[in-house]
């Protein structure tokens, strides 16, 4: 059972919006106005599922987390991690990446955002690449029950190198054979 902390969410939600219409300026857009309004309904979010571990099938499940556009994994404990969305360039880079992948690799599957359980749960590789077939006896799973041969990330300013570091030994103790770096300014690292 979830243990909602916030004091109800729903009445958190609610909450959050009317701070947004009262603070809002005549000048104040539209847009900022519903940033402000994202930021508190995701730490109302956050509030939500930190309270226990759940696992990948409820996180993709939980209507409050599926909208979002935010990178969702999980740690060792089962809780939910967040990253903010990406920049234009990563995402760049990721498409980039994965017609190169496809381009190369006939044969093969190309991925993006596929969730792939670890030795300390589910984390979620930008790319990632790996036989056809592989990838079809896997068929609609959420989560992958093992690493394709190859993972990728592409860096972000809010990426620590240690968390960088560790999703690769994850990778690894996962099945993977090569995990690929791609820096803030596209140099890939092997």
């Amino acid at each position: 059972e979830v243990t909602d902390t916030a004091g109800g969410f729903e009445e958190l939600r609610g909450k959050a919006r009317a701070h947004c219409s009262e603070v809002r300026a005549p000048t104040q857009s539209c847009a900022s106005r519903n940033i402000a309004l994202t930021w508190l309904l995701l730490w109302s979010c956050m509030t939500y599922v930190i309270n226990r571990a759940m696992t990948w099938e409820e996180i993709c499940a939980d209507p409050n987390l599926t909208d979002l556009t935010y990178k969702i994994e999980q740690d060792k404990w089962g809780r939910v991690v967040m990253s903010p969305p990406p920049a234009t360039n990563h995402a760049r880079y990721v498409g980039k990446i994965v017609a190169l992948l496809s381009q190369r690799l006939p044969g093969w599957s190309v991925l993006v955002d596929c969730g792939v359980q670890t030795p300390e749960n589910v984390r979620v590789p930008d790319a990632a690449a790996m036989p056809a077939a592989a990838a079809r006896a896997f068929g609609g799973t959420l989560c992958l029950p093992r690493a394709p041969e190859i993972c990728v990330e592409v860096l972000s300013p809010s990426n620590h190198p240690d968390e960088i570091a560790e999703k690769g030994r994850l990778y690894f103790a996962a099945g993977c054979q090569e995990f690929w770096i791609c820096s803030e300014d596209g140099e890939m690292n092997f």
